[in-house]
């Protein structure tokens, strides 16, 4: 596998695996702008939000399909938005 830097705009297919806390609170830049591009994960996040507590959240893997190109994996890895702090 190859690394390279490039932005999130620039991904036009494949799989962008992101992590956020288990708190309803979005604290990271790549979440941020996923869901500034793509509306629907926020409103996903907090359907999720709304169906489970946190303890239960942690471990989840959320699939959004994007598009027909672009899966956005979304994992509730981090239990406490004071820490930055991703176990995967």
């Amino acid at each position: 596998m190859r690394e390279e830097n490039i932005s999130l705009s620039e991904i036009k297919n494949g799989v962008i695996v992101t992590d956020v806390n288990c708190t309803g609170y979005v604290d990271t830049y790549t979440y941020s702008s996923l869901c500034d591009k793509y509306p629907e994960l926020w409103d996903k996040y907090k359907d999720i939000k709304k169906l489970d507590n946190s303890k239960e959240l942690f471990g989840v893997i959320s699939r959004n399909d994007v598009d027909s190109n672009l899966i956005v994996a979304t994992s509730f890895s981090r239990f406490d938005e004071k820490y930055q702090v991703s176990l995967i």
